[in-house]
């Protein structure tokens, strides 16, 4: 998992952290979430994406090799597949 680090309101802060307190998660699932509804769902995303490329999709696919093409769909299929557990499930509870 990627690690950035940003600056944030004390306020947004102590909201975040009530939040996450309250429902027993980790506060960088309590982020996740709201940057992912942000975003959008996977499928919006992946909408946009395509919607983009789509213009560009034969320059695009002549220069992706073959690995980069499977390895972009499975990462694809695994997040979608995360994203559905998630959905299914509620979010993995991650060590804070």
């Amino acid at each position: 998992m990627g690690q950035i680090t940003v600056t944030i309101s004390d306020e947004n802060q102590r909201a975040l952290e009530a939040e996450a307190e309250q429902r027993g998660v980790p506060i960088d699932a309590v982020v996740d979430e709201r940057l992912i509804a942000l975003a959008g769902s996977r499928e919006e995303r992946l909408t946009r994406f395509f919607d983009a490329a789509s213009a560009n999709w034969q320059k695009s696919a002549a220069e992706m090799t073959d690995d980069e093409a499977l390895e972009f769909a499975v990462q694809e299929v695994r997040a979608y597949r995360r994203e559905k557990r998630e959905r299914e499930n509620g979010p993995a509870n991650s060590n804070p």
